[in-house]
């Protein structure tokens, strides 16, 4: 059970990095639209699907250790599950303001 304690750390270590990196591109992303720069927006929206692939895996990680564990092990972890979540819904907030954006324009 230890082992799964461990890995579970791990796991909400790479999914935060991701989504720190996720967050920097959408950033990156909303100004190249701004910018009209087309080519850099290309290589932008390139390198977000491939963290979001990647994020997909790791939380599917994430998911099947969370349902082998108990609910009392996870209570440490729930703040930075949250943390994880609000990071999450900055980035659909980021693409639907994009998204707007692109729509009005």
């Amino acid at each position: 059970m230890e082992k799964n304690l461990t890995e579970f750390e791990k796991i909400l270590v790479k999914e935060n990095d991701v989504l720190d990196s996720l967050v920097e591109k959408h950033s990156q992303m909303r100004k190249a639209v701004m910018d009209k720069n087309w080519e850099s927006l290309t290589d932008v929206v390139s390198k977000i699907n491939v963290l979001y692939e990647n994020f997909q895996d790791i939380d599917t990680e994430r998911e099947v250790l969370q349902d082998m564990m108990k609910t009392s092990k996870l209570k440490p972890y729930l703040e930075k599950i949250g943390l994880l979540r609000s990071k999450l819904l900055k980035c659909k907030i980021e693409n639907q303001a994009l998204n707007k954006y692109v729509n009005i324009t």
